[in-house]
């Protein structure tokens, strides 16, 4: 089903800001769809006023049985409240903690559910009076947020269904998605696979996690092909990027195969230089071998992981060339043994795991307190770790704020850190700190509340709600 975006007229804010309101709805819609879900989301921040509009049809063989129905809603309860509260737990909220002050709306997100023979089945509005003023791109973020709402639920239930993004794009093609190994990089999310649907393949992206390459190239005048070049490109079968150690024990193993086969030829020219009486017999050219071997991860950190053989010996001297592709035979075996090795080591580690590095009052400290993972069957993109990453900090704030304590967190991906960060909670002035009758009181129950709000948090992230 095409979908298209049409511009509304254009709405000026008071800060000079253009936000195009756009609706983007199939112009035909199918005659009696068996379901159709309309998005709106109006834009009321005083910075930013422009409306959204999007309709999701499914395709004409969908049965949209009561139960999915009732799974498609308790997903759009569960999601959108999730996202309005992530980065401030009372957006939700229309007053002020305390007071009858009402709070800035940002924005208003409306969800229809229609179904063929029954008309408007359910509707369900949702507010954000959350502190943050609206950016441009968060705007962006919540147009996503509610295109996989509904896209991912009806892709799940419905195979006939056809996810089309439209004008939303979930990827900026100039950012990149290595970076060089550098002091002065902070951590970031590149180590994590973006997870983007394909509207052309209608499947999700997929980025081999590293690339190992060797190039060989062989000279020798008197063989009938006199240069013989090869490549050999062995990808990962999935989608975690390297560590250092583990590109290391890539190029260990490889250069192991390698000079072993060069050894062995070494042995055989030796020998046939102990019996070589031939006039103009030579034995070695100028540039006569290089092998270069790499390991480069496709995302996240781009270890220097590169080793250059060259050699003027005349190793490979069959007629033929029929030694160099035995050579080339022998060393893929060993590129994709060591590839399947590094990643079955990948595949077991937790793909996300959260870790209360030490948690500390004014007289007591505990280190490694508790941790939080999501076990190596799971395989979270880089929005829902965002998403993670932000919830569970907001939530942290909200138990320590008022109090004197402090808390070091940090946080990896497949095995690459990703969150290494201090926050520091003070007590308010002219407010009155919470009393506890001893330094062990206040740690027991500061570690059971921060248990409980990470894994309440870490549920809303992760719950699997296109399950019904």
């Amino acid at each position: 089903i095409p979908v298209t975006a049409t511009d509304l007229p254009t709405v000026m804010d008071q800060d000079g800001i253009n936000m195009s309101s756009t609706s983007e709805e199939s112009f035909s819609p199918p005659p009696g769809a068996p379901l159709t879900v309309h998005v709106t989301i109006q834009y009321t921040d005083p910075v930013i006023r422009s409306r959204y509009s999007r309709s999701y049809t499914s395709s004409h063989t969908f049965e949209p049985t009561n139960r999915i129905c009732n799974g498609l809603l308790r997903r759009i309860d569960h999601c959108s409240k999730e996202l309005i509260t992530r980065k401030d737990s009372t957006a939700l909220e229309q007053y002020k903690d305390g007071t009858d002050e009402r709070k800035c709306m940002r924005f208003e997100i409306t969800f229809r559910i229609v179904r063929r023979g029954v008309g408007e089945w359910a509707e369900r509005k949702f507010r954000s009076y959350q502190k943050q003023p609206l950016t441009v791109g968060l705007t962006k973020d919540i147009q996503l947020a509610a295109h996989r709402i509904v896209g991912l639920f009806l892709r799940r239930h419905d195979k006939d269904f056809q996810w089309l993004d439209g004008s939303i794009v979930d990827h900026n093609p100039e950012a990149p998605e290595t970076a060089l190994p550098s002091s002065d990089v902070g951590l970031s999310l590149l180590c994590v696979p973006r997870s983007r649907f394909l509207e052309s393949s209608q499947s999700f992206e997929f980025v081999p996690g590293y690339t190992i390459q060797l190039s060989f190239r062989s000279r020798n005048p008197r063989r009938a092909t006199q240069v013989v070049k090869s490549m050999i490109k062995v990808e990962s079968s999935q989608p975690a990027p390297l560590s250092l150690y583990m590109s290391e024990e890539i190029q260990w193993r490889g250069l192991q195969a390698i000079n072993h086969g060069l050894e062995e030829r070494k042995r055989e020219l030796s020998t046939h230089i102990g019996i070589c009486h031939a006039a103009g017999c030579s034995h070695s050219e100028d540039d006569a071998l290089q092998i270069e071997l790499s390991i480069t991860n496709n995302l996240g950190i781009r270890h220097h992981v590169y080793r250059e053989i060259r050699s003027n010996f005349a190793l490979f001297r069959d007629p033929e060339a029929r030694d160099c592709n035995d050579f080339l035979r022998s060393i893929n075996t060993t590129l994709l043994e060591a590839r399947d090795h590094s990643d079955a080591e990948l595949s077991k580690l937790d793909d996300f795991e959260f870790n209360v590095v030490e948690l500390k009052g004014r007289s007591w400290s505990v280190k490694n307190p508790m941790k939080f993972s999501q076990g190596p069957s799971a395989s979270y993109g880089r929005r829902t770790i965002q998403a993670a990453l932000d919830r569970v900090q907001t939530g942290i704030g909200d138990v320590l704020r008022g109090n004197n304590v402090a808390v070091h967190i940090s946080a990896h991906k497949r095995g690459h850190l990703v969150l290494d960060k201090a926050i520091i909670a003070h007590e308010k002035r002219g407010k009155p700190a919470e009393k506890f009758s001893s330094a062990e009181e206040q740690q027991t129950v500061f570690l059971a509340r921060l248990k409980s709000r990470i894994e309440r948090d870490m549920e809303m992230v992760f719950r699997d709600t296109c399950s019904i």
